[in-house]
């Protein structure tokens, strides 16, 4: 059964942010009703604040616990009375007992679901709201018939529109409905007027069971039908016209490495916005604005059923007209089930704090102190990531957004050299001035962070990524720089900045997080024989936290201002493809990936890859394990090695804890930032930063940050033999 149906998600009038500015310049929220899982009857309303990228699917509310295919949701006008107020959300839900119409007022905090109708007998619905009136396709014993209503509450049937044995689709075009109903091995388009009948237009060849359709322009409707395989297939047409034609390909596709089982989608007020990024102000959306002068009219936005997960995308339009549109994963509601999660003997435990001047864990080092004293010796109140990078004979650590005691230097990163790095208790002398990238209209606020560098001939490289919130993304593009400084400048009794120059634009699309590390030579199957020194091997992710991982391989010999890249496109029987188009890049492995670490060890004879778990994962709050013998897998099934909301909040442990568990009462934590202060922490980017023989088994140490404390700190975890046996890989 599936989790959704294509009208399944709407932007609604709600403001996705508070206060009557920010609600003006922003895009309104996304509304969403999808089922629990594929075999439950639970359907939950889920929505999205548009006004920042950065926020996630909340669930607000469970509809109903008596489903029996997926809702369809709409919303009725409105309200202009003494103040405004958005109008009623409206689902219709198939049940036992029939079609179940259900409301909920938005504008009433916690304001719950309330079952107001039934229509009788339902298999399948489609929903959509115009001019006042709510207009419903229902499919009932393979036969599919229009209803309306104009308050929810009491229902109409109309005209019978034709044979159907799948779930219909419903859009609004000018002043007419359009309607396609999967027929076996075709879609029949249906255009209609309430007042003046129906009649059948054309007929698209799809073996399709659940298309969706979505009023894209004035006159312009478009239709997506998911396909037998990989990836969904396009038409359009209008009310008038008596064919519908296939669409050109967007560049990459939507979701064209998996398999969709349905999809949603909803003309939005969102578009790429104006980028403010040198003023430290992202990219601006005024979808708000356009919303309230002209409606939607931005972007197009999918919800996919892809597997059994669900990912929303954006369909970018640039501005030039030129340009080609592309779809780009801009959030995870639920990853897709990626095997069983094996858990780790034991779990990881914290060595000390690194950055900062105290470690407030009760239970931690009687001295309080840190491995850096970083406020004292560098003016470093926090900070967050942790990449520990090999720069010669010497070890660096790359920190993101950090917050000085100079206030004017906001969150501009922060680089620290590590003394005694293999040590047990290893020292970290934290630069007092910021990182400073030069060129290529690098950025350096918030979330233009350092992610991973290399050393070639000499120099030392680095990539960060820019121009956060660009075209609604998190982060908007990862960039290649080189150091002008030398790690003997790090000290803590300068404020003068490390400097950087930009040299090219990595990617805008699949590879904005990566993790870098030196490939052998004699490692077969790479691409660019010629290369006259080792390759660098990059894995990458493309939106934070909502894409797949992806691998892609540099090479440092030739012009790094204009970087030689080839992406893996496919391993036949072990053997590796590649191409020189990012777009042909695969999934490496499935996921919703932010900050990304792969490392080689030694002591395992395999890569590394650390990441976190994922939104609604059955391995709940985690940093989880992967190893591999090659670089592109295949991948050994996920270890989790620390659960931070047992382990880190630790609640029945309150001497155990390092991440603020409460709003009050709470000894552990600090005020770095107004955003953060007093409020529950919560783990994230976890990067490896060394690997050594330990008993029967290895040791890995990894750095972790923590948001509150605003700081990073150093972990262990001890892979024990039964460990290693789950991962199917030993010592090596």
């Amino acid at each position: 059964m599936l989790l959704l149906g294509s009208s399944s998600l709407i932007q609604s009038s709600v403001p996705g942010d508070t206060g009557r500015w920010r609600a003006l310049l922003r895009a309104p929220r996304l509304e969403a009703l999808v089922r629990r899982s594929e075999d439950a009857a639970i359907v939950d309303h889920y929505v999205r604040s548009q006004g920042r990228p950065d926020r996630g699917w909340v669930r607000a509310a469970t509809v109903t616990t008596s489903c029996l295919a997926p809702a369809a949701l709409a919303q009725r006008p409105d309200r202009w009375g003494p103040r405004w107020r958005p109008g009623a959300l409206v689902a219709l839900i198939p049940s036992q007992e029939g079609v179940a119409a259900w409301t909920h007022d938005p504008s009433v905090d916690a304001s719950p679901w309330q079952h107001v109708a039934c229509l009788g007998a339902g298999e399948a619905v489609a929903l959509a709201a115009h001019a006042g009136t709510l207009h419903a396709v229902i499919a009932q014993a393979g036969r599919a018939r229009h209803w309306f209503s104009r308050d929810a509450v009491s229902w109409q049937a109309g005209q019978f529109l034709g044979q159907t044995n799948g779930t219909p689709a419903l859009t609004i075009l000018g002043d007419r409905l359009v309607v396609a109903l999967p027929q076996g091995e075709e879609v029949q388009i249906v255009i209609g007027q309430p007042r003046t009948g129906w009649t059948p237009q054309h007929r698209v060849a799809s073996l399709s069971d659940s298309p969706a359709l979505v009023s894209a322009a004035p006159r312009q409707a478009w239709l997506a039908l998911p396909q037998p395989d990989t990836g969904v297939s396009w038409w359009r047409g209008s009310a008038t016209a008596s064919s519908w034609t296939p669409m050109p390909d967007a560049l990459p596709a939507l979701a064209g490495h998996a398999q969709v089982r349905s999809v949603a989608l909803s003309v939005t007020s969102l578009s790429g916005g104006w980028d403010a990024s040198r003023l430290g102000l992202g990219a601006l959306n005024l979808g708000g604005t356009r919303q309230a002068f002209s409606g939607p009219g931005g972007w197009v936005q999918a919800l996919v059923a892809e597997d059994d997960g669900l990912f929303l995308w954006h369909r970018e339009q640039p501005r030039a007209r030129a340009a080609s549109a592309r779809w780009v994963r801009a959030a995870a509601l639920r990853v897709p089930s990626v095997g069983p999660v094996l858990r780790a003997q034991a779990p990881s435990h914290k060595v000390a704090q690194i950055s900062g001047e105290h470690d407030t864990q009760p239970g931690g080092n009687s001295t309080g102190s840190t491995l850096s004293s970083s406020h004292s010796t560098s003016g470093v109140r926090g900070t967050d990531l942790g990449v520990r990078v090999e720069v010669g004979d010497q070890s660096v650590m790359l920190f993101g957004d950090t917050h000085w005691q100079r206030k004017r230097w906001a969150t501009r990163d922060a680089l620290a050299l590590i003394h005694d790095p293999d040590g047990a208790a290893p020292r970290f002398e934290f630069h007092g001035g910021p990182l400073r990238f030069r060129g290529h209209g690098t950025t350096m606020t918030e979330y233009d962070v350092p992610l991973d560098g290399f050393t070639h001939a000499g120099q030392w490289y680095v990539f960060t990524s820019s121009n956060h919130f660009a075209r609604h993304q998190v982060m908007g593009r990862s960039l290649l720089a080189r150091a002008d400084d030398r790690p003997s400048a790090i000290t803590g009794r300068t404020r003068r900045p490390f400097r950087f120059t930009t040299l090219a634009q990595l990617s805008d699309l699949s590879f904005i997080n990566v993790s870098a590390q030196r490939l052998p030579a004699e490692l077969p199957h790479l691409p660019f024989p010629d290369a006259s020194q080792g390759l660098i091997g990059l894995w990458g992710s493309g939106s934070y936290r909502a894409d797949d991982l992806r691998f892609a391989v540099l090479d440092p010999s030739a012009d790094l201002t204009s970087p030689r890249l080839a992406y893996l496109s496919g391993v036949h029987r072990g053997v590796p493809s590649w191409s020189v188009a990012e777009t042909d890049a695969v999934p490496l492995v499935r996921g919703a990936f932010g900050e990304v670490s792969v490392r080689w060890v030694a002591a395992l004879g395999a890569y590394a890859l650390l990441s976190m778990s994922d939104p609604e994962d059955a391995a709940g709050g985690a940093v989880v394990l992967r190893l591999s013998t090659l670089p592109w897998g295949p991948w050994s099934e996920r270890l989790v090695l620390f659960d931070w909301i047992a382990e880190g909040l630790s609640f029945d442990d309150p001497s155990r804890r390092f991440i603020r568990a409460f709003h009050d009462d709470d000894p552990v934590g600090d005020a770095i930032f107004a955003a953060q202060a007093g409020r529950p922490g919560g783990a994230y980017a976890p990067y490896l930063y060394d690997s050594r023989p330990h008993a029967d088994g290895v040791a890995l140490r990894y750095t972790l940050s923590t948001w509150n404390p605003y700081q990073v700190v150093l972990m262990e975890h001890h892979l024990s033999a039964a460990d290693l046996t789950l991962l199917g890989v030993t010592p090596g």
